[in-house]
């Protein structure tokens, strides 16, 4: 791929969400709502802005076969593979279904209710941004699943930026070099687990990345750092609440670094864009949550500050044994873990603590509650902080950069008491990265070069386990969920009880009823999905006669399936 091609698509999958939560923004504005041409219109917008920047007609018109090739196989990946994750059948697909279904969020605060749950609070008090961009695309195919191609953009993104900003870091590397160490930068484990469901923490990462490229693309070009800053300062507002703050800090940093530098005019630059953003952001796709909470609750953050409410999700999420740790105690057990998706006690697995086939498992967990990094980042952690010693990269200028950057992404974990939960902290998966890149300028022999090469391997290694782990049990959760949606659309009479949107909605509309009841003696939850803990099926009044695929077969065979 020609580098005038990564530039584009770099900034063109950049500008393209921001693009879709403004024209989504300015349409609530004038009173109305999401509809099918959202998304195409923004598409085109995006390309040709994009275009401006670039500025080539060729490249615009071999983009735009590009893009609607890219575009339908992503699409069809997302059409057959659904997302079962808790959270996103919960309060995320719902909230689409409503934005894409007219739901005005500026002139209506509060969204009509599709499930009679406490996930109303969610839907209609925290930040919609990722939401919103998913619902353009619902509303324009029609699909949910399809949706989920909004999760491709940012992340792709960050790869194409990534391998701008290592090829001018690393004018020697090979191209076979640079393709994959791009990837294993902007493909981590979180992105693989979050990529084909509806949550957004995932976001985080790949903002972290494409504001440390444009550090090093574009500190001396002014206008194209001030676009990247602008279009992620807007996915940051809008995403998350708790992703501002750390946007905040990671550009706090920036702006120290430019005014060492005597670039005093690029942190006022920085300053009052940032103002100008913030304030157009919130007036018109951020509007909901940030200006109606504080009307309806006197907070823009309810329900996590203030107002009736006052939820404390690490309460909820904490596993038990943490009961017991301060919060460095928390940080230490957390990232020096394996991964696990449990709530129960986890112990310290330093520095090896095996690989259990339970921690295969959760390295496709969309949350794991300990050792999100990864099976494999402990290791490389320890193998990166030993190179980094032995070639003696602590001595050099740019060596005490990595390494204090390092230390600065690990103690910003110290900042909020939800520290040691990693998809709220993803970006400290570069660490061992930045100690890699601190001894590729210095003179290592033979036998450092090829742990070097281990160590990048092992991290490739990582994330494709991530993605095997993410894939096999995506699968298998669909699998059973397909089966009972079947055998409860082919039932005389009820046999489920869920007040899931994303689970419910799959069953035929004659016998949907969204509310958890208290279940009958005869229901039990079911077995191995992810979303099992809100459904419950009385596995006696299932009609079984149905036909099933070769997984489900074995599924039953192995006892899975009751």
């Amino acid at each position: 791929m020609k580098q005038n091609h990564i530039n584009y698509w770099a900034f063109a999958l950049l500008i393209l969400p921001v693009v879709l939560l403004l024209v989504s923004g300015l349409t609530w504005c004038i009173g109305a709502s999401i509809c099918s041409f959202t998304f195409p219109l923004a598409l085109v917008f995006a390309l040709f802005m994009t275009n401006r920047i670039i500025s080539s007609q060729k490249i615009l018109c071999q983009s735009i076969a590009y893009c609607l090739v890219g575009l339908v196989a992503v699409g069809v990946l997302c059409y057959f593979i659904h997302d079962p994750a808790f959270d996103s059948n919960w309060y995320h697909q719902p909230g689409i279904y409503l934005l894409s279904h007219g739901w005005n969020p500026i002139y209506d605060h509060h969204s009509a209710r599709v499930i009679k749950d406490t996930s109303h609070i969610w839907i209609d008090h925290y930040a919609k941004g990722q939401e919103t961009i998913c619902a353009t695309i619902v509303a324009f195919t029609g699909n949910m699943e399809i949706g989920k191609l909004g999760n491709f953009f940012l992340p792709i993104s960050s790869f194409f930026f990534s391998l701008m900003a290592l090829e001018k870091k690393f004018e020697g590397w090979s191209k076979r070099k640079l393709w994959l160490v791009a990837f294993i930068v902007a493909f981590p484990p979180i992105i693989w687990n979050q990529l084909l469901s509806f949550y957004i923490d995932f976001n985080l990462y790949s903002i972290v990345v494409i504001a440390l490229c444009s550090m090093v693309l574009y500190k001396e070009d002014k206008v194209k750092f001030l676009l990247v800053f602008i279009c992620l300062l807007a996915i940051a507002v809008s995403v998350k609440f708790n992703m501002l703050l750390w946007f905040g800090l990671l550009y706090l940093g920036f702006m120290a670094y430019f005014w060492r530098q005597g670039l005093r005019s690029m942190v006022g630059y920085i300053f009052v864009y940032g103002i100008v953003g913030v304030i157009v952001s919130v007036l018109t796709f951020s509007f909901n949550p940030y200006i109606t909470n504080t009307v309806d609750h006197q907070t823009p953050f309810y329900p996590l500050m203030g107002g009736h409410s006052n939820v404390d999700i690490m309460s909820i999420v904490e596993p038990e044994s943490f009961k017991h740790y301060n919060s460095v105690e928390k940080i230490l057990v957390a990232d020096f873990s394996r991964p696990t998706t449990g709530s129960q006690s986890q112990n310290y697995q330093f520095p090896y603590g095996g690989y259990p086939l339970k921690n295969l498992t959760a390295c496709g967990s969309v949350d794991a509650k300990l050792g999100g990094a990864g099976l494999l980042w402990l290791d490389v952690l320890i193998l990166a902080i030993i190179l980094f010693v032995l070639s003696k990269a602590y001595k050099t200028r740019k060596g005490k950069w990595y390494i204090g950057l390092s230390i600065a992404f690990l103690a910003t974990q110290l900042l909020v008491p939800g520290g040691w939960f990693y998809r709220y902290v993803s970006y400290i998966y570069l660490v061992p990265l930045f100690l890699l890149f601190a001894t590729e300028n210095s003179v290592v022999n033979r036998r450092m070069n090829i742990l070097r090469k281990g160590i990048y391997s092992l991290l490739l290694i990582n994330s494709f386990v991530a993605m095997g782990a993410t894939l096999a049990t995506t699968i298998v959760a669909n699998q059973i969920e397909d089966y009972y949606v079947k055998c409860i659309n082919h039932s005389d009479k009820s046999c489920y009880s869920s007040d899931l949107y994303g689970f419910v909605r799959k069953v035929e509309p004659a016998k949907r009823t969204l509310g958890l009841n208290k279940p009958s003696n005869t229901m039990e939850q079911i077995p191995l999905l992810p979303t099992r803990v809100r459904i419950y099926i009385d596995y006696s009044a299932l009609n079984r006669d149905v036909k099933t695929n070769f997984i489900q077969e074995l599924l039953l065979k192995k006892g899975v399936l009751k």
